[in-house]
C-alpha cells in the first residue's frame, strides 16, 4: 500500500510510470474519495476501517486519540504476514510513536516532520538523522521499502508494506504544528524546474465569480488576488516536480518485487491520505472542504485476481481496508465500515448507485481556513449532498452535468425529492457502522 500526502485525483498526471504498473494492468477507481478529508482521521480511518465518527477522530485538530490496539497491522500479523511501515503515520507525532503490529518500524519523526531534506527518521525505536542533499525524503523512503522487500527474499511469509512518502505536501515553515506558514514542496534536486513553465489548470470553479449559492463560510471568501494566482500557480508546479521522486519510486518497487519474485503475488495499492485545492472557489490551496478536489484522491489497484480496467461506483479508504483484511484471509474482532474492492462487480446493484459518506468536525484552528467546517454528507456518482451541521445550510450538485459544483440545486424546487433521499442518506451515515454503512439508492436524474 503507498499511501502520499494531499495527492489530488488529477495529479496523476505526473506519473506516467505509475499509471502504466499499476493502472494499465490493473483497475483504475475513478471515484475514490476519502470520508473525512484531513490526515490524521484518514489514515486513522485506513488502518482501522471505520469511519471517522466511529474510531473518534474527526479532524486534524481534533485531540481524540484512536485506539490502534486492534487495527490492520496487527489482524495482518496475527494471519502470518511480515509486517513493515515506512514513512508518514498520522500527522506529526513524535519520536516515540509507533502503530501495534509493524515488526519493522521507519517511520517520519517530529520534528521536521515534513521537511524534504534534513529530517529524523525513527528506525525502529532509534531516531536518525538524514541531511544533505543526497538524502532526499521520497528517495530515502523508497530505498527502505526496497531493503525490506530484498530482505525477505527467502522467507516464506506473505509480506505486508505500508508506505508513506510526505509528497507532494507542503512544507511547513517554523513551528511545527498546523498553524505553522508553508512553502511548496521540495523536488527532488534532479527534477528541480521540470514543470516551471506548466499552466495552471483553470477549471470553470477557479476563483470562482459568484458563489453566492454556496455556504456562508465560502461566499464570505475574497477572490484571489493576482499574487496569490501567482502562488497557488507555484504551488502546483513544485506538487508535479515533487511527485516524479515518488514515480520514480514506485517503479523501484515494483521492480525489487519482480526481482524477488513476488510481483505476480502481490496486490499493489497507490492512494492518497485527501486531495488539494488549487484555487477552485476561492480556496487558494488547503482540505477538509466537501469539494471535489478535497475529497477525491487516486486509487489505483493491480495484482492476482485484480481485473484490469475502470470502475465508476465511489469507493471510499475504508473499502481499502476491508480489501487488505479478505485478501490476506485475515480477520478483525470488529465489523469493518468498508467493503472489500477485490471483486469491483459487488459495486454494482440493478438501478441503484452505491452511496458513501462525507463527514468533519473542524472547529477552525490550523490549517488554510479560519472558521468552523463541520458537515456530514453523501455521494453517488452522480450526485452529492451535503449538511453543514453549524449553519444548517445544504448543498446538492448533480456530479455528471455540473462537475465543478458551480450550480447548489439545495433550494431549487424540482431537485426537492433527490436532495430529501440523500439528506436521509446523509443522516444515517453519520451514525452508521459496520455493515448499514453499506448503502444503495434509487434516484431521479435532473
Amino acid at each position: 500500500m503507498i499511501i502520499t500526502d494531499d495527492q489530488r485525483a488529477d495529479e496523476m498526471a505526473a506519473m506516467p510510470r505509475t499509471r502504466r504498473l499499476l493502472g494499465r494492468s490493473g483497475t483504475t477507481f475513478e471515484n475514490a474519495v476519502v470520508t473525512t478529508p484531513h490526515c490524521a482521521p484518514s489514515r486513522s480511518s485506513l488502518h482501522t476501517g471505520l469511519l471517522a465518527h466511529n474510531h473518534g477522530r474527526m479532524a486534524n485538530n481534533d485531540p481524540t486519540s484512536v485506539d490502534f490496539s486492534e487495527s490492520l497491522a496487527v489482524w495482518l500479523q496475527r494471519a502470518g504476514y511480515y509486517t513493515s511501515h515506512t514513512g508518514k503515520v498520522l500527522l506529526n507525532e513524535g519520536p516515540a510513536f509507533r502503530l501495534p503490529g509493524f515488526e519493522d518500524w521507519f517511520a517520519q519523526a517530529s520534528p521536521n516532520h515534513y521537511n524534504y531534506f534534513d529530517f529524523n527518521i525513527n528506525d525502529n525505536g532509534v531516531v536518525k538523522r538524514f541531511e544533505g542533499p543526497e538524502n532526499y525524503n521520497t528517495d530515502v523512503i523508497a530505498a527502505h521499502a526496497v531493503d525490506v522487500i530484498h530482505a525477505q527474499r527467502d522467507s516464506d511469509q506473505p509480506l505486508f508494506m505500508s508506505i508513506a512518502p510526505i509528497t507532494p505536501h507542503d512544507t511547513p515553515v517554523g513551528t511545527q504544528n498546523e498553524l505553522a506558514v508553508t512553502v511548496d514542496p521540495e523536488p527532488a534536486p534532479r527534477h528541480v524546474g521540470a514543470y516551471a513553465d506548466a499552466p495552471l489548470p483553470l477549471p470553470p470553479s477557479f476563483n470562482e465569480a459568484d458563489n453566492s449559492d454556496k455556504p456562508m463560510s465560502v461566499r464570505n471568501r475574497p477572490r484571489l488576488t493576482e499574487q496569490q494566482v501567482e502562488e497557488v500557480t507555484a504551488n502546483y508546479r513544485a506538487r508535479l516536480a515533487a511527485l516524479l521522486s515518488l514515480d520514480e519510486a514506485v517503479e523501484s518497487i515494483c521492480d525489487a518485487l519482480r526481482e524477488t519474485g513476488r510481483l505476480d503475488n502481490t496486490i499493489l495499492v497507490f492512494t492518497s491520505d485527501n486531495g488539494w485545492m488549487l484555487g477552485e472557489h476561492r480556496y487558494g490551496g488547503g482540505k477538509g472542504v466537501p469539494y471535489e478536489p478535497s475529497i477525491r484522491v487516486p486509487l489505483l489497484m493491480r495484482g492476482p485476481g485484480i481485473p484490469a480496467g475502470r470502475v465508476r461506483p465511489p469507493v471510499t479508504n475504508v473499502d481499502l481496508t476491508a480489501t487488505f483484511v479478505e485478501a490476506a484471509g485475515a480477520a478483525a474482532p470488529y465489523a469493518l465500515d468498508g467493503m472489500p474492492l477485490l471483486r469491483p462487480e459487488r459495486l454494482r446493484r440493478k438501478n441503484l448507485e452505491r452511496v458513501v459518506p462525507l463527514e468533519i468536525d473542524f472547529d477552525g484552528r490550523g490549517g488554510p481556513f479560519d472558521t468552523p467546517n463541520r458537515y456530514y454528507g453523501a455521494r453517488t456518482v452522480d450526485w452529492k449532498y451535503v449538511f453543514h451541521t453549524h449553519t444548517g445550510e445544504e448543498e446538492l450538485y448533480h456530479l455528471r452535468t455540473d462537475p465543478h459544483e458551480l450550480s447548489n440545486l439545495a433550494e431549487v424546487a424540482e431537485h426537492a425529492a433527490v436532495k430529501a433521499r440523500l439528506k436521509a442518506e446523509a443522516k444515517a451515515l453519520s451514525v452508521a457502522r459496520g455493515r448499514s454503512c453499506q448503502r444503495w439508492v434509487k434516484l431521479p436524474s435532473p
